[in-house]
């Protein structure tokens, strides 16, 4: 008996770290929620300080599984850590546009490559919420660089994202090629229905989290399609009019601009 409590006071104290590390990201969550943003940067900064070892730690234990010859652990922790990759390299993309509107070449390889990522990846339909948020502040970014015929495809496919969300799919899920998350999935405490991470109590209340409200454009006349997509999803769109008329041509592909040599 002494030793069963023993190892269970061992196996408590190996948890008391990982409970201390989430306290602190409940916390920081907290301070920004209630709008204390200098509070939660003091707090994550030394968290998430790329240089700490910790950020090391998921190839160390790739390693440490193949080593030991556990092959199916090391699967799924790659599968893990390929979505996470994924989902944060695409909420990185939308900050970065939100940050990077007076910079039309960087915002257009953003553009460029983002669309790329999710199309390849199929993030529309593995992950719509953060797609979503993506695709919302493509829109908003096109319309600051008085661009609304790019704005319009981003719009339809933000409607046509949210939409399939509000059908009530879970929003965690794999699919073919991540057919390891399932298990992963289900020991969260909700599951696929788990609401988002990110919270921003600013933010435009018809907004995804993570972008942010669209300036007041000029009162004119409103576009054909617009009024379609208004139409079709009358409480989803709450953005005013186009900035200025435009011809009816609507550019479809994504715009692929080429890089600068290095």
């Amino acid at each position: 008996m002494k030793r069963s409590r023993s190892a269970a006071g061992c196996g408590s104290a190996a948890a008391t770290p990982a409970f201390a590390s989430d306290a602190s990201y409940q916390e920081a969550a907290a301070a920004l929620m209630r709008g204390d943003a200098e509070r939660a940067a003091a707090q994550l900064e030394e968290m998430q300080d790329p240089l700490r070892l910790s950020s090391q730690g998921e190839l160390l234990l790739l390693q440490a599984y193949q080593q030991a010859g556990q092959t199916e652990q090391a699967r799924g922790r790659v599968q893990i850590g390929e979505y996470l990759l994924l989902l944060n390299l695409t909420a990185s993309a939308a900050t970065d546009l939100a940050l990077s509107g007076a910079d039309v070449a960087r915002c257009d390889r953003l553009l460029h490559r983002t669309d790329a990522l999710i199309e390849d990846w199929q993030l529309a339909q593995l992950h719509p919420n953060i797609s979503a948020q993506y695709f919302y502040q493509a829109a908003l970014t096109c319309m600051e660089l008085q661009r609304p015929e790019r704005a319009l495809p981003y719009l339809r496919r933000f409607a046509d994202t949210v939409a399939a969300l509000l059908c009530g799919a879970p929003i965690l899920h794999g699919d073919a090629f991540f057919d390891r998350l399932e298990p992963w999935i289900a020991r969260m405490e909700l599951g696929g229905d788990a609401p988002p991470a990110c919270v921003s109590p600013r933010r435009t209340p018809s907004a995804p989290c993570g972008t942010r409200r669209l300036p007041r454009c000029a009162r004119t006349r409103p576009l054909p399609r617009w009024r379609k997509i208004c139409r079709r999803k009358p409480t989803m769109l709450k953005i005013d009019h186009l900035t200025k008329r435009y011809g009816e041509s609507d550019r479809r592909g994504r715009p692929e601009p080429a890089d600068p040599p290095r």
